[in-house]
């Protein structure tokens, strides 16, 4: 059940950017926290400006290859949120529900190839 195409799934990237940008002074985030927030927040814009989908803009990375980092990424979040972040209360929830948001978000987006649709000859 994977329904979110990959130009939803786009637009879904660059508003995450948008939130990670906006995240730390809105919730007040410690140092520690905030720098590594808006490091992903880079690190983040550059992988959906180089992603293979409507709204990317270089469009050098497949977007299956996305999907990799997606899962990773989401569940490297959870990881980080339990050891780097185990002192920050804050920063500790907030990781770890951003790295599920993230899964959540990879389990229903389709990364396959959409199926290319050959036109049918009229009978003459």
């Amino acid at each position: 059940m994977r329904f979110i195409t990959p130009k939803n799934h786009g637009i879904l990237d660059y508003l995450l950017v948008v939130f990670l940008l906006a995240s730390p002074k809105l919730l007040e985030m410690e140092p520690k926290a905030t720098n590594f927030t808006y490091a992903l927040a880079i690190a983040y814009f550059i992988l959906a400006v180089a992603t293979d989908y409507k709204p990317g803009i270089a469009r050098v990375l497949p977007f299956s290859m996305h999907g990799v980092i997606d899962l990773v990424l989401g569940v490297g979040l959870i990881i980080w949120g339990y050891s780097y972040f185990n002192t920050d209360p804050f920063a500790h929830v907030y990781y770890v529900w951003l790295g599920g948001a993230m899964l959540v978000m990879w389990l229903f987006t389709n990364y396959e190839k959409p199926k290319v649709k050959t036109p049918r000859r009229a009978l003459s």
